[in-house]
């Protein structure tokens, strides 16, 4: 895997999780007139997460042994 891909392999889980809490509030966002701004929401997050991975740190990804015990 190349370096590029390595902290995206490492955020799926977090991306799946927010993938199943959006799937579970989309009806409440779309039916509810009060809570309609969630769609608003989620699309700032997700603009303001782009803006911030373009300005992060390179890190370091490297294996460590206390990762074999997962």
């Amino acid at each position: 895997m190349t370096t590029a891909l390595q902290p995206l392999a490492l955020l799926a889980p977090a991306f799946l999780a927010m993938a199943w809490l959006v799937s579970r509030a989309q009806w409440f966002w779309s039916n509810n007139p009060d809570l309609q701004f969630g769609w608003v929401v989620l699309l700032l997050c997700a603009y303001l997460f782009w803006e911030a991975w373009e300005k992060r740190p390179q890190g370091h990804w490297k294996p460590r042994r206390w990762w074999l015990a997962f």
